[in-house]
């Protein structure tokens, strides 16, 4: 590659997020719904440059005014191992990276988008007073749980196959805990389907966009399937309440424990 092939390129164009880390600013370049690209403040300052109106000369002496030290060689070694290395010049093309997920197969049901109406409702689960009042109802009805199978003399087989069948209707919910919480913070997501994750059935979302949270941000998204899982256990412990059936209690213990699963992603 000679030197005129490195002169007048242009970086595509990208939404910006900030991130406002411990001791440094770094940023998220989104040049579409599948491609981000994190970097620092000096790198970005690089990068703009690139806006296919300066020669490669042009932008080591720019960046040379501003306090940054850089040579021709190491400008160049810029554009091929970052600029055409992560996609991000005009003209270059973008491939996602198969990772080694044990979700082999993924089958697109709904379009998150038809569905903001609900999560935009949702999302208030994720604002400071609900998600108190959520998380003591959790705790409340967990111990109305236990007690009442504590005290209970079962003298009657319990339903296993309606067991499994709200477990996993509360698998349905924990999906769309993720996606309200990311509704929370005005992150759109992908679609919603079902997947085979090793060899069980499992409900998947596209959460792609989450890359561009702050990392307190995505926590709470990655937390709110948990979250919104858990809080199913209040409806069924008042219906459990008014009928005197304890299969309700028993559904809530199973629920709560397949919540907790989800902190220690290495069982999986």
């Amino acid at each position: 590659m000679n030197i005129l092939e490195y002169d007048y390129l242009k970086v595509k164009t990208y939404d910006l997020r900030v991130q406002d880390e411990k001791e440094r600013k770094s940023y998220i370049l989104s040049f579409s719904d599948q491609h981000h690209v994190k970097i620092d403040e000096n790198a970005k300052q690089i990068i703009d440059l690139f806006d296919g109106k300066n020669r490669l000369k042009d932008i080591e002496q720019k960046l040379e005014n501003i306090g940054i030290v850089i040579t021709e060689e190491e400008l160049k070694r810029i554009v091929k191992d970052i600029l055409i290395g992560k996609a991000m010049l005009e003209g270059t093309q973008y491939t996602k990276k198969k990772g080694n997920s044990m979700l082999w197969l993924k089958v697109p049901i709904i379009d998150s988008y038809k569905l903001r109406g609900i999560f935009n409702i949702l999302k208030c689960a994720f604002y400071k007073g609900m998600l108190i009042a959520g998380m003591i109802s959790i705790i409340l009805c967990g111990i109305i749980s236990v007690y009442a199978i504590l005290n209970h003399s079962f003298n009657s087989d319990i339903n296993s196959v309606k067991i499994m069948l709200f477990s996993y209707l509360s698998m349905i919910v924990h999906e769309f805990g993720h996606v309200a919480a990311a509704y929370r913070y005005n992150i759109s997501v992908g679609k919603i389907g079902i997947g085979m994750y090793m060899l069980y059935p499992v409900m998947y979302v596209d959460m792609t966009n989450a890359w561009r949270l702050q990392s307190r941000q995505r926590v709470l998204v990655d937390i709110g399937g948990m979250y919104f899982q858990a809080l199913t256990i209040l409806p069924l412990t008042i219906i459990g309440l008014i009928s005197g059936d304890i299969f309700y209690f028993i559904c809530n213990i199973y629920i709560l424990a397949m919540s907790v699963y989800n902190l220690f992603p290495f069982l999986k």
